[in-house]
């Protein structure tokens, strides 16, 4: 076909924004494809083994995955290909591509929930996992880490007293070399 077009290049999204529609194997790639283009998808119909993935011991059928990919295009048989031409225009032309096109705008939302937040969500997921793992490292010195928490909020409060009554003493030092000679930098 002459508007059909092989990419061999990478980055992949070059090729994402001049295609009408993707037609896959099983693979993340369509979820990409859906989430920047909002196009619809065509996926080959395979026995996939599921081994290794994390829905391994699920049933086919309770996994949201194939549910989705019926949604924002359909799957495509064995029997199938000899029409693959006729299903790529009921997809993009069809009495029910309106339909198709709603069905594949909830599934973007549903995937892209976090949508310019997603690093910073799991960047702070994996600092509150860091924490507890450091946390329960520290159990048994409960004592002194509650001791350290303690000296932490009086240097805090005391740091925020010094600049609130002198704004131009930011630091342990002061602009009194006299003072500080003498101390004259703690609270």
């Amino acid at each position: 076909y002459s508007n059909v077009e092989w990419d061999r290049g990478t980055p992949n999204v070059y090729a994402f924004a001049r295609a009408d529609m993707m037609i896959s194997d099983f693979s993340s790639v369509i979820f990409d494809f859906v989430c920047l283009e909002g196009k619809p998808v065509l996926t080959i119909d395979s026995e996939i083994d599921l081994s290794g993935y994390d829905m391994a011991d699920l049933p086919r059928d309770s996994i949201w995955t194939f549910h989705a990919l019926e949604k924002i295009g359909g799957r495509v048989e064995e029997n199938d290909l000899g029409r693959i031409a006729t299903l790529c225009d009921e997809a993009l032309h069809g009495e029910d591509s309106q339909t198709l096109q709603e069905n594949i705008a909830s599934v973007r939302a549903l995937i892209w929930q976090h949508k310019l937040e997603s690093g910073t969500m799991a960047a702070l997921e994996l600092l509150k996992i860091e924490r507890e793992i450091i946390e329960s490292r520290l159990k048994p010195q409960a004592g002194l880490v509650a001791r350290l928490r303690a000296l932490d909020d009086m240097l805090a409060s005391c740091q925020h007293s010094r600049t609130s009554q002198n704004p131009q003493t930011i630091s342990s030092k002061t602009s009194n070399p006299q003072a500080d000679s003498q101390g004259g930098g703690a609270c």
